[in-house]
């Protein structure tokens, strides 16, 4: 497939280069932006400033400058969210935003939901952060507006795009255990027509036995404006990967497995964009996506094939006040999610679920804004339907200059992880499960100072039910449903120290306790009242960049964590971990670059069992022509 999409690569290279000074004739009629504001908060553009300090955006240019290489390691530098890598390169992860499941943090390409697979857990060691104009992370539920698997929060990649002429890169690195990566990206932009597109191999022996990794990835982004009102934006992401899992460490014996599992994953989605007036436009977005996973020599004989295969339809009528004061949305999301298990055993599973939604964002005065979204949902499955939805309250305090506070209320829900309901021992899909639910409270403050100064503050309470679980016992499996309680704030503190040097600072507290359970003393931690595992009550972070002059910048990136739980009630050790890089510009048009990861070496475990990376070294170059 991979070869395929090289050849129409070069193709539509060579063939956009010949027919550029053409469309340079034409009067230009501008394509479908995404502008550079927040989109996915709310579903409309938003600056950052105006946003609550539970949405953070990284630009283009930390992109750059910070090289990581996936989206783990970018997840893992921003507040309020903790990630457990059962591996190196190319592992499953677990995503814990504000303490939630991986299950309820939906991620996005453009506005398009990527396949999540059998577990729920995307796969965000597989997503790279490269040839991305930003990354929007918005902490807290959402599913009001983006539907199921979204009450922990939304992670938002957003494609680099030229607003007119042409560039392509080449770009090349290698590093520690025999790590290596080449990419090739190439935009396009001129008269209506715009073009964004990258290709990527990426492989890796691993630093644990066992552990090689190689991946083959494809991300096309493709604009038309077909008059000044009928828009199009296509997107086309694909990948292959081929990893090792030598699994837990603690039960190699004589050694690792020789499991291996291999990947494909790959989302289509257009959209039609209708302009009806300077206030009205109407948008239809249509999305197709796969996700296989082939596990190969396990070593308990759970060999076999997961597929996921999701339809979706979301059709929106958006209405913005020229004036400013008001903006409206309607939209209806039709969602189909086939999954079939084939193997050492066999089944078949189908969720549909129907919704309608609304945002309305209502500026009262100068200094007041309210934003109030619904959400009505239904389902093929015994989950029972009802009504979601959000209120936010913003306002800016006319005495101080640059301070915003928000106040904001949820209630969200979530279908159960299809892995528990449909487990790897025994074929149930239990009708006693509901909707995971939850009900949450934020309060917030945010001051811009100005001269890139700014600092935050919120507080947030969650309660989420109905947590499906289970856990494998000398008798069987046991199932339970569980409810917890997640507390905590997350502060940050952006500034400069000269026109050439700035530093962020933030901190996340997280209070993640079991309030209730079927099954006491199972998979959320020892006992009723006990801490959620793998969830740091602590994160601290620290970063620098230091502009030496126009063509070189260094930085480094500290996080610190501290008192995380594991599986058996005994405490992980807290670890810190310092990564430093470096970007040199040789000529405008040749790059070279330069990281160390976990520089002081410390040795550390992720979770039980899988211990992290040690120091490892990677060194680059980019040529842009």
């Amino acid at each position: 497939m991979f070869r395929w999409c090289f050849c129409l690569s070069l193709r539509l290279s060579f063939g956009f280069s010949v027919v550029y000074s053409y469309c340079e004739a034409l009067e230009p009629i501008p394509p479908y932006e995404l502008p550079d504001y927040v989109v996915t908060a709310t579903r409309f553009d938003q600056p950052i400033e105006q946003l609550s300090p539970s949405v953070s955006l990284v630009s283009a240019q930390d992109l750059e400058r910070g090289q990581w290489h996936s989206l783990t390691d970018l997840l893992l530098q921003m507040p309020g969210v903790f990630l457990v890598n059962n591996g190196g390169m190319g592992s499953v992860s677990s995503i814990f935003t504000r303490g939630s499941e991986s299950n309820h943090t939906a991620i996005l390409l453009n506005g398009r939901r990527l396949p999540s697979g059998f577990s729920g857990n995307y796969d965000v060691g597989q997503l790279s952060t490269h040839n991305l104009s930003s990354v929007e992370l918005i902490r807290g539920d959402s599913s009001s507006l983006h539907g199921d698997g979204a009450i922990g929060g939304i992670i938002n990649l957003r494609t680099a795009r030229l607003e007119v002429g042409e560039k392509q890169q080449l770009s090349a690195e290698r590093g520690s255990d025999a790590f290596g990566h080449m990419r090739y990206n190439y935009a396009y932009a001129a008269g209506a027509t715009a073009l964004s597109m990258s290709l990527e191999h990426s492989s890796s022996h691993g630093y644990r036995p066992k552990e090689s990794y190689e991946r083959t990835s494809g991300n096309l982004y493709f604009e038309y404006a077909f008059n000044p009102v009928l828009h199009l934006d296509f997107q086309w992401f694909a990948y292959d990967s081929d990893l090792g899992v030598p699994g837990d460490e603690r039960y190699w014996g004589a050694e690792p497995s020789d499991e291996r599992n291999q990947t494909e994953s790959a989302l289509w989605s257009p959209r039609l964009s209708l302009q009806l007036s300077d206030e009205d436009q109407v948008q239809l977005l249509f999305s197709y996506s796969t996700n296989q996973l082939d596990v190969l020599n396990n070593p308990w004989g759970i060999n076999g094939r997961y597929f996921e295969r999701v339809h979706s339809m979301d059709l929106t009528y958006e209405h913005s006040a020229v004036s400013g004061r008001f903006s409206h949305l309607f939209g209806l999301s039709l969602d189909r999610r086939n999954y079939h298990r084939s193997g050492y055993s066999d089944y078949r599973y189908r969720l549909e679920a129907d919704a309608f939604f609304s945002q309305t964002i209502w500026q009262m005065d100068p200094l007041t804004r309210v934003q109030l979204g619904m959400r009505y949902s239904s389902y093929n499955h015994s989950y029972k339907s009802g009504w979601t939805g959000n209120l936010e309250v913003f306002r800016r305090l006319a005495g101080i200059e640059g301070m915003r506070t928000f106040i904001k209320l949820c209630r969200g829900s979530s279908p159960p992880e299809l892995s528990i309901l449909k487990s790897d021992w025994e074929d149930i899909l239990s009708d006693d499960y509901d909707l995971e639910r939850m009900q949450s409270f934020e309060l917030g403050i945010k001051h811009n100072l100005g001269l890139g100064t700014e600092w935050g503050l919120v507080y947030f309470q969650n309660r989420i039910d109905q947590l499906a679980d289970s856990e494998s016992t000398p008798s069987g499996l046991i199932y339970s449903t569980v409810d917890t309680d997640q507390k905590g704030f997350e502060a940050f503190y952006n500034s400069t120290l000269t026109d050439a040097v700035r530093y962020q600072f933030s901190y996340s507290y997280l209070d993640a306790k079991v309030r209730n359970s079927s099954q006491d003393g199972i998979y959320f931690g020892s006992a009723i009242g006990s801490q959620l595992i793998r969830r740091p009550m602590h994160k601290w972070l620290f970063a620098t960049y230091w502009d030496l002059n126009e063509q070189s910048t260094i930085g480094a990136q500290w996080m610190s964590v501290a008192n995380r739980e594991d599986p058996s009630g005994v405490r992980f050790e807290d670890f810190s971990l310092l990564r430093i890089f470096a970007n040199q510009a040789l000529t405008d048009s040749f790059k070279l670059y330069f990281r160390v990861e976990n520089v002081f070496d410390e040795n550390y475990q992720w979770t039980a069992g899988y211990s992290g990376a040690p120091r490892s070294v990677a060194v680059g170059a980019s040529w842009s022509f």
